[in-house]
């Protein structure tokens, strides 16, 4: 218990009762003092003795056993001397933060006392010294910042805040986090985009399909887990050229091929995490279909032909044919609205747990070191500036993933033309080059191209705020996953996770559960079904 004593007059004293006073301190601020709901009392000559409650401004400061002196109201007031330790100005006196290195970053703690307190700072268990990169600095209201100029990796720790009087000290720890995530993008594109962008702007680029090597982007470099691939012996490249750039706006990654065995090959050289979409003819269907319709890259196969009954009796035993077609719009209608569904179903989830129970000297590594991760990452990405090099950047590289695809190209040159912050949601949603790199990026965690997609992913997470219900609500997601991922899941009841990308729900349960259609060759997968409270009071 701290010690006020303070100088009242007897006016203020009924019945040897003190119900209520107003004192003056050194500092000349009003603090106002009221008896606490259990009062203990003694009385010797001249003075009473209470357990009190201290007020100033109308706000509780802290219980205080004060010590009144009864004097006449003639007698000459006395200057009151407060015996209180600093108090720091937050609800938890710990928090957590982070930065880019090479970035400015500050912290700041509030402290308040009738005697106004001292602050150092401590660093790693010793005083800060303050140089041209720390300095401090000290507000009026009791605000003390640290600031830290073009972090550095060894920055990374606890810095804490003391502040002391004459009665006593207090502290506040900030946990400080250094990223080292400012990406380059490496390829020069420069050269070959002023040729490019002005023959696009012209219009005088006609796009050409190239049979047997053709494909949108290099194997190794491109983002979408999907890809296309067509197997026809004898095609008529003129005919067909303009089907598959329709199928190129569904799923960018396009690649033809004569042979049934380089088609074999190169099917089974992809990674498990690829998925393709076949379109093959009728012929070298009947020869590649029974020996690539186990494997677990195959989502889905088309019969491109020209006798339909004829080879619906041979497709028919493989659930994986979804359609035997002999028309260029009935095949680019199927395969789009089929893939609406396999989107939803095959992009991966990445999620992050953090357990609990796991002991202090692991916590930041293994399982909950990802966690901790993600959640510094995003944390960067809401405090970092952006600029229009970033922007200009993204772009380039957005064109550079969608080369050779028109429709994509065209909704990249609307975007840089014509975006603006209130309209991301409806890029989000807008079915484009945004929604699937971004995506993409996020769940792969290319941390190069996240940070360029920076100011997007503030934009949208401002719009989710502002769109965000008044009330709770429950939403549901369905979802392959594998039998691991599941199996760490029921084991992680009651704790924390954190998804890597936007999480797409809807609030009608029945129309989640249509998506779930488990595949015959569902190799080592589960499906589920997320149920998610979401409660908006709920501090995230």
């Amino acid at each position: 218990m701290k010690i006020l004593t303070a100088t009242v007059f007897n006016r203020t004293v009924s019945n040897s009762n003190l119900l209520f006073a107003t004192i003056e301190m050194s500092n000349r601020s009003l603090y106002e003092i009221f008896p606490s709901i259990s009062m203990s009392q003694t009385r010797s000559k001249r003075s009473f003795h209470y357990d009190y409650i201290v007020k100033h401004n109308g706000s509780i400061l802290e219980q205080a056993f004060v010590s009144i002196e009864w004097r006449n109201n003639r007698e000459q007031r006395v200057a009151q001397k407060s015996r209180m330790k600093p108090k720091v100005e937050a609800f938890n006196p710990f928090n957590e933060q982070s930065c880019v290195v090479g970035q400015h970053t500050e912290m700041s703690w509030k402290f308040s006392g009738i005697e106004k307190p001292q602050v150092t700072w401590w660093f790693s268990g010793q005083p800060l010294k303050t140089n041209s990169r720390f300095r401090v600095t000290e507000s009026e209201d009791g605000r003390s910042t640290i600031t830290i100029h073009k972090t550095e990796f060894v920055d990374e720790g606890i810095y804490i805040a003391r502040a002391y009087n004459s009665v006593g000290e207090t502290e506040a720890k900030t946990i400080l986090y250094i990223a080292g995530i400012k990406p380059v993008i490496e390829i020069d594109l420069e050269a070959k985009l002023k040729v490019a962008n002005r023959a696009l702007e012209s219009g005088m680029i006609k796009p050409v399909i190239l049979m047997d090597d053709y494909h949108t982007n290099a194997d190794n470099q491109h983002l979408e887990i999907f890809s296309l691939i067509w197997l026809d012996a004898n095609p008529n490249v003129q005919e067909l050229q303009g089907t598959q750039h329709k199928l190129c706006s569904i799923i960018n990654q396009l690649k033809t091929f004569r042979d049934v065995e380089q088609c074999q090959n190169y099917i089974k050289g992809r990674t498990l995490k690829d998925r393709i979409v076949m379109i093959v003819s009728g012929q070298l269907g009947r020869e590649i279909v029974p020996s690539v319709h186990k494997l677990r890259q195959v989502i889905s196969i088309y019969v491109y032909c020209m006798d339909k009954k004829s080879n619906e009796r041979w497709a028919s035993k493989f659930s994986k044919v979804k359609a035997v077609v002999v028309e260029h719009d009935e095949l680019v209608s199927r395969i789009k609205t089929d893939h609406k569904i396999q989107r939803k179903l095959e992009e991966s989830v990445t999620i992050n747990l953090f357990n609990t129970s796991t002991k202090v000297g692991k916590s930041t590594t293994g399982v909950n070191g990802q966690f901790v991760f993600s959640q510094v990452l995003i944390d960067c990405l809401l405090r970092l500036k952006s600029n229009q090099e970033d922007k200009t950047e993204l772009i380039n590289y957005c064109k550079q993933q969608y080369e050779g695809n028109s429709l994509e190209l065209n909704n990249i040159r609307e975007f840089e033309k014509d975006y603006v912050s209130d309209k991301v949601l409806w890029w989000y949603t807008k079915e484009s080059f945004f929604y699937k790199t971004l995506n993409s990026a996020l769940r792969v965690q290319d941390v190069r191209l996240i940070f360029l997609f920076r100011t997007f992913i503030v934009d949208i997470y401002r719009q989710l705020q502002n769109c965000q219900a008044k009330q709770s609500l429950q939403v549901y997601r369905s979802q392959m996953i594998s039998s691991d991922e599941l199996q760490t899941l029921t084991q992680c009841c009651d704790q924390f996770i954190s998804v890597n990308s936007f999480f797409s729900t809807s609030t009608d349960k029945y129309q989640a559960l249509t998506l779930l259609k488990i595949p015959e060759d569902a190799q080592n997968l589960e499906p589920i079904l997320f149920e998610i409270d979401a409660d908006p009071k709920m501090v995230t």
